[in-house]
């Protein structure tokens, strides 16, 4: 979020947002397990006293990290939802309005700084594989909340689908997000150039996809065999 223009910026708060920049940049390229606090201290130029006076360890340095950026997006995703919900009442929300609810908050702040966004995607998307019950741990405290709302809107939306299915579906979800955001500019080798990677460009086909995936059948129809192939289990 931005400073007040002219406002002075008290040197403890200065010290405070330089520890977190590094923390983040940090956590981002080398992973949580793998940075330590001296390479936090060194990136910052700061000293190992500051880190322990305003954080206390690197648990809690993780922690502010993610609070700081993911905060203000969940008081956003939770004043749309409830503004939607208000509008449509008695009815329930459309699932692609909802979508655009979860989603479009983090556009809106990858618009205004991309890196900041790519940087915490990019943390999760390692937790989720180097420090899996870290990343537990973390959704279940910056989410939860707003998990359980969308949950509840999105049960809504989509009476006939099985709630663990919902379940699963907004997990997939929050996935496509967090790799898109995370590892945008990083795929290479297709035979077809990228679409228009431009942030409302991305979100809009994003919305249309998922929308499209949470009203999918519970389950895929039988594909039959062709003609001549061996039956499934059985080896050619």
């Amino acid at each position: 979020m931005k400073r007040a223009q002219n406002r002075p910026v008290p040197a403890g708060e200065a010290t405070r947002e330089r520890i977190l920049d590094a923390a983040e940049t940090c956590f981002a390229e080398q992973g949580f397990g793998a940075t330590s606090v001296r390479a936090i201290t060194a990136a910052a130029g700061v000293n190992l006293a500051a880190v322990h006076y305003h954080f206390g360890g690197k648990e809690a340095l993780l922690d502010a990290v993610l609070t700081r950026r993911i905060a203000p997006v969940n008081d956003e995703r939770l004043r749309r939802l409830e503004a939607l919900r208000r509008a449509h009442a008695p009815d329930a929300a459309p699932v692609p309005a909802l979508l655009e609810a979860l989603l479009e908050p983090v556009f809106r702040h990858f618009r205004d700084d991309a890196a900041g966004v790519e940087r915490i995607a990019r943390i999760l998307a390692r937790c989720e594989i180097e420090e899996p019950e870290r990343l537990e741990t973390a959704v279940l405290e910056h989410f939860r909340e707003t998990g359980e709302a969308f949950l509840d809107a999105l049960g809504e939306a989509l009476p006939s689908l099985d709630p663990a299915l919902v379940h699963e579906r907004f997990r997939w979800t929050l996935g496509v997000m967090t790799h898109t955001l995370a590892w945008r500019h990083r795929i290479v080798s297709l035979p077809q150039p990228l679409p228009d990677d431009r942030p409302d460009a991305l979100l809009q086909r994003m919305i249309v996809f998922l929308s499209a995936a949470f009203r999918a059948p519970a389950a895929a129809p039988e594909v039959s065999d062709p003609p001549n192939s061996p039956s499934r289990g059985e080896v050619s």
